[in-house]
């Protein structure tokens, strides 16, 4: 028998400790998507987590105002740290053809589309952990 409709999709697991970095100014926005995320079993740390080189973080979440203005805070970050990136904007829409295009100039492992639902952001995050950089 297949999956029931009506039933919401179960996430893969995560491994244990994994550690992502969720970098939204947007106080609710922030706050649901660390809610998310920690149901779904991954570690929710802040912008200083970066600093600590013997608890590195998976990938980056990080909110930006107009993507195509991102590449400067994207170039400091990966100056910092080389770390996977998953960028999520409202100026994006879901079904964009370019969003692709763009993830794959700055570099990033994905774009997110705000708002989003839980199932889009988990569904992002385990695109962006199970592939290399959109630049490889």
């Amino acid at each position: 028998m297949g999956p029931l409709p009506w039933l919401p999709r179960i996430p893969k697991p995560v491994p244990a400790g994994l550690r992502i970095a969720l970098l939204d100014p947007d106080d609710l926005m922030r706050a649901l998507a660390r809610q998310w995320l920690r149901e779904a079993g991954f570690r929710v740390v802040d912008g200083s987590a970066l600093s600590q080189p013997r608890r590195p973080v998976a990938l980056v979440i990080l909110d930006c105002a107009n993507p195509r203005q991102a590449e400067p805070a994207l170039r400091l970050l990966q100056a910092e740290r080389p770390v996977p990136v998953l960028l999520m904007s409202a100026r994006l829409r879901p079904g964009q053809q370019h969003s692709t295009a763009l993830a794959a100039q700055l570099g990033v492992r994905g774009v997110l589309p705000k708002p989003f639902t839980r199932e889009a952001l988990l569904a992002a995050v385990q695109r962006a952990l199970a592939t290399g950089t959109t630049g490889d």
